[in-house]
């Protein structure tokens, strides 16, 4: 891997898109069928079978039953039409008197002579339906295969980003750092027997960074980007997807030193099958090319392979081990305050904002959120400023757009004082819920959303900023907490609501990981996905769903305890709403909340 502003080698050799099978198969075609059109019109009246004998025409012909005759010279055959209409083939004699016995006999004689210059003219004519072969052909192939290499973007140096162009990831891009390092300065490493990073797998959900992370690698290397996606190598037909794994490694070595991107390699990189379809055998081929490429890759090679996905489980182990991909990284949401500061200011390049705009406040409302959906916001906090007939951002447009990506729709009116009132009592539960468990809340809303959602209440982020792990008793209080909601309607008005259905849902969900993923039950160490994985079904007895239950259920007893010594606060934070349908920094003192004691 060559410094930053090394000069390009001049004398690499220059990579030559190869002529693909598939062009040589559209001319074959192409030729095939202009052939057979053109012979099938020299020969057009070639009969595949006599229909009538010779002996059975010359028996017509005594009867006077012939009418007439067309013969085409040098053809083995001529057509007869009888008295009655009806046409038959018949062997053509060929010998001298024949044509003067049919005259003799009174049948009406047609002698005429085919040249080529009338199957040229047939072929000709058929020029239309072998354009239209050509181009069915030719968009055929197009779609199967193609050209492969036009799946591979390669991007200069020049026109690449830099680390100091990527915010945030700031532990991330130290290991990163480290690994280009090594492939700076691959040679010195093997003289101490060490080997350098031939390649890292970014893992982590949509929308965090991880192809702007693999571009800056190969700007701050100052080499080429080559950039593809798993699904690139998948087809229909065996042996396409081995091949522009292929051209793709020809292409990366053609132009080394570079960085490889691979984006979605869970597309390409699956766990192997065993089934002998066609589909599975492509796949197959598909990763057992790849994985031989991988090993190809000796040091001074210059080629760096980064991988993303966000879906590492599904992918093979061979892939996984080292030698392939050595370094696995995880790239989630900004981890700190500084480094959501960071993205957060890089987004809001080419943006104005108001005088009194509270970047701290914007910068808690936006916490949890991934590099794309900060860019969102604060995109669809312009676009609001824009429709207010506003110049500038302010920090109720940034609130406004969170909520309406937390939301997933845009807000619409309640229908009715009964939604509103019932809305207000669901949400003064979670939060009520939330103080008694020595939560700060930062928001209640019961603004309605069009995606189905009634409200929100958001915790405020300050009590788990830095927090990364959490404690069987937190995921129980966060279960306790979506189920208040519906704890909260059955206290005051003594029955529920659909719109408890997402909580119930969270709530379990949240119960299946503490029993499956966490292994976090008094009577059970065992995780269940573990057992999964060696053909034990997670639901094949009902000791899953029983657990699941008893927790929900021990949750659920113990909300209902903390709603009903709080009921009061439940109905002042209610009213305090339906006079304005948002409530900020909810004051557990103003509300006279009660906490249990343990």
């Amino acid at each position: 891997m060559a410094n930053k502003g090394q000069k390009p080698n001049k004398h690499k050799k220059k990579y030559k898109k190869p002529i693909k099978i598939q062009t040589l198969m559209l001319i074959g075609a192409t030729i095939g069928i202009t052939i057979i059109l053109g012979y099938s019109a020299f020969k057009s009246t070639e009969p595949a079978k006599y229909d009538l004998e010779y002996s059975e025409f010359q028996q017509m012909l005594d009867d006077g039953k012939i009418e007439s005759a067309d013969i085409i010279n040098s053809e083995d055959s001529f057509i007869i039409r009888t008295e009655d209409g009806e046409t038959y083939n018949v062997v053509n004699p060929d010998y001298e008197d024949f044509r003067k016995e049919l005259l003799e006999a009174g049948v009406d004689l047609n002698i005429s002579q085919r040249t080529a210059e009338d199957a040229i003219l047939s072929t000709l004519s058929s020029l239309p339906m072998i354009m239209l072969c050509f181009v069915l052909i030719y968009f055929v192939f197009k779609s199967v295969g193609g050209q492969a290499t036009t799946l591979f973007k390669v991007l200069k140096p020049e026109d690449i980003i830099t680390f100091d162009d990527v915010a945030g990831m700031s532990e991330t891009k130290e290991e990163v750092e480290f690994a280009v390092s090594q492939l700076v300065h691959a040679k010195e490493l093997e003289k101490f027997g060490a080997r350098p990073c031939k390649g890292i797998i970014l893992e982590g959900p949509p929308g965090t960074g991880k192809t702007l992370l693999a571009k800056a690698i190969a700007g701050e290397a100052g080499v080429p980007f080559i950039s593809t996606s798993g699904a690139d190598f998948i087809e229909m037909f065996v042996g396409l997807g081995a091949a522009r794994v292929r051209a793709l490694w020809d292409l990366a070595l053609a132009n080394a030193p570079c960085v490889v991107f691979i984006d979605e390699i869970d597309a390409v990189g699956r766990h192997r099958q065993s089934g002998g379809d066609a589909a599975s055998v492509e796949s197959n081929q598909t990763l057992n090319a790849l994985l031989q490429r991988m090993d190809g890759l000796g040091v001074g090679s210059g080629v760096f392979v980064v991988a993303a996905t966000n879906r590492i489980e599904d992918l093979d182990p061979a892939l996984l081990r080292p030698g392939r991909f050595d370094k696995h990284l995880y790239i989630g949401p900004p981890k700190s305050k500084k480094d959501r500061d960071e993205v957060i200011k890089v987004h809001m390049k080419n943006k104005k904002f108001s005088e009194d705009f509270d970047f701290d406040k914007a910068s808690k409302l936006m916490f949890g959120l991934t590099g794309a959906q900060i860019e969102q916001v604060l995109n669809e906090a312009a676009l609001i400023s824009l429709k207010n007939d506003k110049k500038l951002i302010t920090t109720e447009y940034i609130d406004s757009a969170v909520m309406k990506l937390l939301a997933s729709g845009v807000a619409i009116k309640h229908t009715s004082e009964s939604d509103r009132d019932i809305s207000a009592v669901h949400e003064a539960g979670h939060a009520v819920a939330n103080l008694a468990l020595g939560r700060a809340v930062s928001k209640v809303s019961i603004m309605p959303y069009s995606s189905g959602i009634g409200g929100i209440t958001v915790q405020d982020t300050d009590d788990i900023e830095n927090k990364r792990m959490k404690t069987k008793s937190e995921l129980l209080n966060d279960i306790k907490v979506m189920l208040a909601g519906q704890e909260a309607e059955r206290l005051i008005f003594g029955d529920t609501s659909i719109g408890c259905s997402n909580d119930i849902e969270k709530a379990t969900m949240l119960a299946f990981n503490i029993v499956n993923s966490f292994a976090m039950t008094e009577d059970s160490i065992v995780n269940i996905s573990a057992l999964s994985k060696i053909g034990v079904g997670i639901f094949d007895n009902n000791e899953t769903v029983k657990k699941i239950n008893e927790i929900l259920l021990a949750c659920r007893h113990e909300v209902t305890e903390i709603l009903s010594v709080n009921k009061n606060a439940i109905q002042k934070l209610r009213d305090e709403r339906l006079q304005d349908e948002t409530v900020i920094n909810v004051d557990k003192e103003v509300l006279g909340i009660i906490q249990l004691k343990d």
